[in-house]
């Protein structure tokens, strides 16, 4: 497995095989706005230290509202993703 993104504070995100056909991504850019909200309140309901995810809520606090920072990045994701596979089928 070849990474494409990661980050110190995410880890692995985006990772590919030697050509490209096989793709994984760990993570959900495709979630709605408020859908990581619902697990973490979820989370908070059944754990005692729920993990708050960095950087969604404003400010790291949960009682902010998430902003949709990550909707074109999925769009785009797939999109490539897509228009890749089309070429290397069409070599």
């Amino acid at each position: 497995m070849i990474p494409v993104a990661q980050s110190d504070a995410a880890g692995l995100y985006l990772a590919t095989n030697y050509n490209g056909l096989e793709t994984y991504v760990f993570g959900h850019p495709e979630y709605a706005t408020e859908t990581l909200e619902k697990e973490y309140l979820r989370d908070v309901q059944i754990l005692t230290k729920p993990i708050l995810p960095l950087y969604y809520f404003p400010g790291n606090n949960p009682l902010n509202t998430p902003i949709n920072t990550w909707n074109e990045h999925g769009k785009n994701l797939f999109k490539n993703w897509m228009e890749f596979i089309r070429t290397k089928k069409l070599n």
